[in-house]
């Protein structure tokens, strides 16, 4: 069954939330108000849901779930002093973190990535500032903070990834600047370095579709999974190692788009795989493509052929 779309948006928003993404890691120090916290739970609920457009196989995996912290400390303990979330010094001001966490499972750990990246542009569209952390935040505090508020107490979910959310201090910090540097963080491989069979996309094409000059869904066919794959190229990644590969093969009726990660498998392969995915299929459904997807897991590794009308 394909991904029918019967419903065409504007693509400009998503293109520009793409475009102005960037990890804050230095907050303003205020709490998000009550109006700000209500949507950012709506946010966090519908980025996890499924939707039409998004591809088939992610039905077969249990849902991610994303809670939004009330501040940042956590949950109180035996002596009733509360425990602090945070990052280890490596986020400042932030006073609401989102949570992501899914059951054990390599497809579940690439729906994370996929839902959480959908939170985090939300966020961006919104004006609110994110930074994506996998590893360089209290984890023990946040499974306990998870544990505590989770809706789904039916099975055991493993925290993933958090970010902070709220608006960006006036001035970056010296210390974010060397994060940035050190992250990689401005840096990205080429297109043709990642992707074969398909040219880039013009330059400026992008800027384009935000002011409204070009609209996504009447690019043609090879035009919008050239764009859709630019879109990829930009998503962020675990030390923006960008694990995404495609290879574009036109055929008479489809084309058939071949996306595989590389490397071993790492320790967050799958959850950037889901994040460049996501990247990739809104940009097409954005742009009224329908597709057929299928998805091949090799431990840690994806393999996703995708065949776009």
């Amino acid at each position: 069954m394909g991904n029918d779309i019967t419903t065409i948006n504007n693509g400009a928003t998503f293109v520009e939330a793409v475009l102005r993404r960037r990890s804050v890691r230095t907050f303003n120090g205020l709490r998000p108000d009550g109006a700000t916290m209500t949507r950012l739970k709506e946010f966090a609920r519908e980025s996890a849901e499924l939707r039409p457009g998004d591809p088939q196989f992610l039905a077969l995996f249990s849902r991610p779930e994303i809670i939004l912290t009330e501040d940042n400390r956590g949950v109180d303990t035996e002596d009733e002093k509360p425990e602090k979330l945070g990052a280890y010094g490596m986020v400042k001001g932030a006073r609401c973190y989102a949570i992501g966490a899914c059951a054990d499972g390599f497809g579940e750990q690439l729906a994370t990535g996929y839902a959480f990246e959908r939170f985090v542009l939300s966020c961006t569209e919104a004006g609110l500032g994110t930074c994506w952390l996998g590893a360089t935040f209290t984890r023990s505090r946040f499974q306990h903070y998870f544990d505590s508020y989770s809706k789904d107490a039916r099975q055991k979910m493993s925290v993933r990834v958090v970010s902070p959310v709220g608006h960006d201090a006036p001035k970056q910090r010296w210390g974010e600047r060397i994060l940035r540097h050190m992250s990689k963080s401005d840096s990205r491989k080429s297109f043709n370095e990642l992707f074969s069979g398909v040219a880039a996309p013009p330059e400026g094409m992008a800027k384009k579709i935000v002011s409204g000059e070009i609209l996504l869904q009447e690019i043609e066919r090879d035009g919008i999974i050239a764009f859709a794959l630019e879109m990829m190229r930009l998503a962020p990644s675990s030390t923006n190692s960008q694990p995404w590969r495609a290879t574009v093969t036109p055929q008479e009726r489809v084309t058939h788009v071949t996306l595989h990660s590389v490397g071993q498998g790492g320790r967050f392969t799958l959850i950037d795989m889901g994040i460049g995915l996501l990247h990739f299929t809104e940009t097409l459904r954005l742009g009224g493509r329908s597709f057929d997807s299928r998805l091949k897991l090799n431990r840690g590794n994806a393999i996703i052929d995708i065949d776009i009308r």
